[in-house]
């Protein structure tokens, strides 16, 4: 296996998993809210990595990405656009395309910009946006922005806890603790966290699609329990795209890479073999 870490000339930092094997797909995975690649839990890549090469990427104002003087430049489309410079970097091939959270919008982005470079569009714990907007409970976007805690595993705590339950929280907590020490070595600044919920905030996936098609086979993965996602965002795209696929997974909220792992990578499974 080799990973190519690198950045493109617009100082989007990437990793590029590849095995060299002839026939191997490509799946780009696009992090959420306030992450980075470093957010994304190890074992999950590695099995991933088992069935395709994977392309990582730190969206802009994250990791080891430029950061934009304005948060206005921290924008769904702009995030989509660094996508886009980054796959033509790398002269890659057509290729399946995941979006995690808020990564689930600039991936629709990408797709109604992009359509040609995409075999197949996953779309997980993410919303339409706009009319299609479930929102969750009282102040969770509030406690998203603005973490409660003295430390940065404290601000970290708080805001796994908006995403899945004190259980999980308990039973990964070395999972949890790699994850955030990884994230320390390049922290999101406030500052991002400010932009990407504005971009969240202005996102409308009815304004991408009129016509409520994707040109490429859809599939929706949504944790049934999702308190900061509600899992009715996953039902609204997908009475919304009614050829897409909604692959609910049960007791599993906001981190199915870490709740239900082998659940979330059937569904992968099963969405890249869509046709």
């Amino acid at each position: 296996m080799a990973i190519q870490d690198g950045k493109t000339p617009r100082g989007i930092h990437f990793q590029h998993w590849v095995k060299g094997e002839p026939g191997r797909e490509t799946l780009a995975l696009v992090m959420g809210y306030s992450g980075s690649i470093a957010s994304w839990s190890q074992d999950f890549l590695d099995e991933l990595h088992q069935s395709y090469d994977l392309l990582l990427l730190d969206n802009r104002g994250t990791g080891y990405s430029f950061h934009p003087a304005q948060i206005e430049d921290i924008t769904v489309p702009t995030m989509a656009d660094d996508l886009f410079d980054l796959v033509s970097h790398l002269q890659l091939e057509p290729f399946h395309l995941l979006g995690y959270s808020l990564g689930g919008c600039i991936a629709q982005q990408f797709a109604a910009s992009h359509p040609e470079r995409i075999q197949s569009l996953l779309l997980l714990a993410t919303t339409g946006g706009g009319s299609l907007y479930v929102a969750p409970g009282r102040d969770f976007l509030a406690q998203l922005e603005s973490p409660k805690g003295e430390t940065p595993w404290e601000m970290a705590l708080s805001m796994w806890g908006l995403c899945t339950s004190q259980d999980v929280i308990q039973n990964k907590e070395a999972g949890l603790r790699d994850i955030h020490d990884r994230q320390m070595q390049k922290p999101t600044p406030r500052r991002t966290f400010a932009g990407q919920m504005r971009a969240f905030k202005a996102f409308a996936t009815e304004k991408l699609f009129p016509n409520r098609k994707v040109p490429v086979p859809l599939t929706i993965i949504s944790g049934k329990q999702d308190r900061l996602m509600p899992h009715g965002n996953s039902l609204k795209l997908q009475e919304y795209f009614q050829q897409s696929l909604l692959i609910e997974i049960d007791n599993c909220e906001h981190l199915p890479y870490l709740e239900q792992k082998q659940e979330l990578l059937s569904a992968i499974r099963v969405g890249i073999q869509r046709k």
